[in-house]
């Protein structure tokens, strides 16, 4: 409650200064309403503005939820603040365009992102997309997905075991 309370005092001020330095025009802010979530130490406040206003009424409204919630000894991961008509994550859980993107669709996204170790082996890449492979299989995706991923990792192990043996060999 207390989360709500305070980004519910952040959105008072906000529209009395957004209204006074005239960032939005009155009437605008007026009409628009706030949609505020909080569970925990996570928050998240929606707020649908035109794209003429938005990138400054956001830059505006993060600086009075930074000083709201210092004033009161919270701290903000500024990192996490970002404005978007399209993607949002509260509670570790991913929404695009208004959907939930459920865990089996977010491994299998991650199957072949690039690694972030500086030198790799081809069988350290391998391995690893192999390993993400499995972890996205069991996971609720649907089936035609979920066969294409298995056939997949099971080209990658195969090529894991050729060139293994390539190796072993010096062919």
């Amino acid at each position: 409650m207390i989360l709500i309370a305070l980004l519910s005092s952040t959105i008072k001020c906000w529209r009395n200064v957004a209204r006074e330095r005239q960032i939005v025009p009155d009437a605008l802010i007026s009409g628009t309403s706030a949609l505020l979530f909080a569970y925990i130490d996570d928050r998240l406040s929606r707020i649908d503005l035109p794209k003429k206003y938005a990138i400054e009424a956001f830059s505006f409204y993060k600086s009075v939820v930074i000083e709201t919630f210092n004033a009161c000894e919270f701290s903000i991961e500024v990192s996490k603040c970002f404005p978007s008509g399209r993607f949002v994550i509260f509670l570790n859980e991913v929404y695009l365009v208004d959907l939930h993107v459920v865990h089996g669709v977010r491994a299998t996204m991650g199957i072949s992102i690039e690694p972030t170790e500086r030198h790799t082996s081809l069988i350290e890449r391998v391995t690893s997309v192999a390993t993400r492979c499995r972890g996205a299989v069991p996971t609720p995706t649907n089936g035609p997905k979920k066969i294409v991923i298995i056939i997949h990792h099971d080209i990658l192990e195969l090529f894991i075991i050729v060139f293994e043996f390539l190796v072993h060999y010096h062919i």
